[in-house]
């Protein structure tokens, strides 16, 4: 465009001197001599306002239709550029004009805007890089613990196998001492039997050389003493027989080496040129669109039959699972209609459930450890945690699983993430070692937001608890002191919706929080008469499912545009 634009602006009436003001409603330029001239003119009114001196020599753009014209103006119905001769003409006539240096004044607050935001985002750049470089500088350290902590157990299996060969080795010392002890003693019986019978010999030999008659007569026969030979002893020597090393059982007793999860997970949405700060004083966490509805309202109510309805679960094709406090499992349409029912493979009752992208159900049963899979009408274990009980689950980026549970002894709690069967990913302990859950067998239902952050409703420690996909604290929500909040913040169901928001059961106070992805509140659905809800769960349209424990009814509700 600067290729066509003149070196400065002319007076559109002398054609000689530069412009220093315009008239508005003429549409022209005027240099200082010119303006008291073109006001003579009293057929029409005037509206002359001078031109900024930073602008008097910008270049305009040649008019297209006019090449010895420039467009200093733009013409509103036809959205383009136009030059005073366009103007005049009668294509023109009745259209609306505004000053050129107008739409570039626009044109420059919007490419202003637009590089402050692409500072932003190169500031963001730097930082992530600035992150990712501490990171790398950390790495050695890291490994180096893993390597300290692979010869720490090897010591200790030298010592254990060293101990073993040693308790071997003594043992085998104790045997061959009490081996030649017992043959020693066998010896000593056999020895003494044999100078009884040598003595038995001399005492015959002596008879028969004896002249003394009566010495015959009155011998006893001696060989029914030594008729019977001593007792074989027979001892046979111990056996070692060392077991044949199974490597793959050797390993996993070892101990076991999770490899790094590698993810790339989509960034947050950049500034984009027309995000602008709230004028109105409002929260800037609440939707620029304003999403959230005034008021919330009740879309349908499906009653399930249950007693003890705990959970809710979303499913393709217009349809949710529901489970109780005993057994069942049923699905419905959203009509109300019900399409199936069964009961758990314990015959306990489901703490959680969950839909896979396939629509196929997951259930955790702590009776049995296990985490079991419904297809087709069958019911397969998906995964079995020997030493802790899984509580609830949720279905996360790629299929993966996310399980929280505890351990038998009630003194740990901990999310876990599987890819199938397969661990990938222990979230337990923050930057300084200490838990992050509660340690106890409280239900904590998860969720996952789109931004990837890891949502924990701990009932036994009132909070949502919100780390980061790699662990790490972002935040703790304790409720907040709306009006209708009479009772202690102890959540239950959780779930976040397509804009990031999390929403969490108020179990106590009959009402469903709606909090930012920064945490902060946003507000409390709390007109629609819900009692005691339990497990909440949203729709592929973001609406809400909510089980009421007590009435067995699952209600439906509207909250966003």
């Amino acid at each position: 465009m600067a290729n066509n634009m003149q070196d400065s602006k002319l007076c559109n009436l002398c054609d000689e001197r530069t412009m220093k003001a315009r008239c508005k409603v003429c549409a022209v330029s005027l240099c200082s001599e010119c303006v008291g001239e073109h006001l003579s003119d009293k057929s029409t009114s005037h509206d002359i306002v001078t031109v900024d001196s930073n602008n008097s020599n910008l270049r305009y753009p040649r008019c297209s239709r006019h090449p010895d014209e420039t467009c200093d103006m733009n013409c509103i119905d036809c959205n383009r550029l136009v030059c005073p001769l366009c103007v005049a003409s009668e294509e023109h006539v009745h259209h609306g004009f505004r000053d050129i240096l107008e739409l570039v004044n626009v044109k420059k607050e919007n490419i202003a805007n637009e590089m402050e935001c692409l500072q932003k985002i190169s500031q963001s750049y730097e930082e992530k890089s600035v992150e990712i470089e501490n990171r790398i500088s950390n790495l050695e350290e890291k490994y180096m613990k893993l390597t300290v902590s692979v010869d720490k157990q090897r010591k200790t299996w030298h010592k254990e196998v060293d101990f073993m060969a040693d308790k071997l080795k003594s043992e085998i010392k104790n045997m061959r001492k009490k081996h030649r002890l017992t043959l020693k003693k066998h010896r000593q019986s056999i020895e003494k039997l044999l100078d009884d019978l040598k003595t038995a010999i001399e005492e015959i030999k002596g008879i028969l050389d004896s002249d003394d008659v009566s010495e015959s007569l009155d011998f006893e026969g001696k060989l029914a003493g030594f008729n019977k030979l001593p007792p074989e002893l027979r001892i046979t020597y111990p056996i070692f027989v060392p077991l044949k090393v199974k490597q793959m059982q050797l390993r996993k007793s070892f101990g076991s080496l999770t490899p790094p999860s590698i993810t790339y997970l989509e960034s947050v949405r950049p500034p984009e040129p027309n995000d602008k700060p709230s004028s109105n004083g409002a929260s800037p966490d609440i939707p620029s669109d304003q999403s959230l509805l005034e008021e919330p309202h009740v879309v349908d109510t499906i009653g399930t039959g249950f007693d003890f309805l705990r959970n809710v679960a979303c499913a393709q094709e217009g349809s949710f699972w529901t489970s109780n406090g005993h057994a069942e499992l049923k699905r419905f349409n959203t009509q109300g209609s019900l399409l199936e029912t069964m009961d758990t493979r314990s015959g306990e009752m489901a703490c959680d459930i969950a839909v896979t992208d396939t629509n196929d159900l997951l259930y955790t049963d702590i009776k049995d450890r296990t985490i079991n899979k419904v297809t087709n009408g069958g019911i397969k274990e998906l995964i079995n945690l020997p030493g802790w009980n899984p509580l609830n689950i949720c279905i996360a980026e790629a299929n993966d699983l996310l399980v929280t549970m505890y351990n038998d002894e009630r003194t740990q709690s901990k999310v876990v993430r599987y890819a199938g069967a397969t661990e990938k990913q222990t979230i337990q302990f923050d930057n300084e070692g200490k838990p992050i859950y509660s340690l106890n067998n409280k239900i904590k239902y998860i969720t996952e937001n789109k931004n990837s952050d890891i949502c924990v409703a701990d009932w036994g420690a009132g909070a949502i608890i919100v780390v980061n996909h790699l662990g790490e604290v972002r935040f703790r929500y304790r409720g907040h002191p709306s009006s209708s909040r009479r009772r202690p913040f102890k959540p239950r169901g959780i779930s976040a919706d397509s804009k990031h928001q999390i929403l969490t059961v108020d179990y106590h106070n009959n009402c469903i929080h709606v909090i930012a992805p920064t945490g902060s509140f946003l507000r409390c659905i709390d007109n629609c008469r819900i009692e005691n809800p339990y497990g909440i769960s949203l729709d592929q349209d973001d609406k809400l499912f909510v089980a009421e424990l007590y009435s067995g009814k699952v209600k439906t509700i509207q909250y966003i545009r």
